[in-house]
């Protein structure tokens, strides 16, 4: 029965800590260039690190050039990088007479390294 107490109560002393230090998630205010900010922890008065939504504008290498992603700012220019790639379908097979067909190489012929004598 204690081990059944003490595990419900770690476990809620986890939940609790986890609730009241995470900062929520919010749109671009003024003041922002990147893509996260602090807030106060109210368990114990430290900070906490939080992060804009998704798409808000955010300073890269100038100022709104950029794209919030997860935390993170990337370049606007940059596609999202948990987009899926798609490759790029080669349904054709290379021909004997393809230039970009690798060749084997040539030999080259030994010269002999003896000396004549006359």
């Amino acid at each position: 029965m204690r081990a059944a107490v003490l595990t419900w109560a770690l476990v809620s002393l986890f939940f609790v800590k986890e609730a009241s230090s995470e900062c929520p998630t919010i749109p671009r205010r003024p003041q922002d260039t990147n893509c996260n900010y602090y807030c106060r922890n109210k368990a114990d008065n430290g900070w906490e690190q939080g992060f804009l939504l998704d798409g808000e504008k955010c300073s890269y290498a100038a100022e709104n050039d950029g794209e919030c992603r997860e935390g993170i700012c990337y370049k606007a220019t940059v596609p999202s990088p948990t987009d899926p790639s798609h490759p790029v379908d080669h349904s054709e097979e290379p021909s004997d007479e393809d230039p970009m067909t690798p060749q084997p190489p040539k030999k080259k012929k030994k010269k002999s390294s003896k000396n004549q004598e006359t």
